[in-house]
């Protein structure tokens, strides 16, 4: 299975005029009307997020690949932790979807 493509756009309010309608780049594919209880504000963080996760995740993959061992050495274990959990998380969700 897999998610609908990006960029996904906030195309236009619902036909009750209460939530947004974001629409992905192939119409015939998929249309998500958020629900009416949504406002415009999470529409565009639903947008903003779904747009940005591959990036985000490609970006966290390069640093962690090229970063010299010295330079991840001298990170605080804790810090080493949370990268490591966050990136492993989003690899998944990502071959998830």
């Amino acid at each position: 299975m897999t998610h609908t493509p990006t960029p996904w756009t906030i195309e236009s309010r619902t036909h009750n005029g209460c939530g947004y309608t974001i629409q992905s780049p192939s119409s015939h594919y998929s249309r998500c009307n958020v629900a009416s209880y949504v406002g415009k504000s999470n529409a565009e963080f639903i947008t903003h997020a779904c747009n940005n996760h591959k990036p985000l995740l490609e970006a966290l993959e390069l640093l962690i690949d090229n970063i010299s061992p010295e330079t991840w050495e001298a990170l605080p274990q804790y810090v080493q932790e949370q990268v490591m959990e966050v990136f492993n998380v989003a690899k998944a969700e990502a071959h998830n979807v």
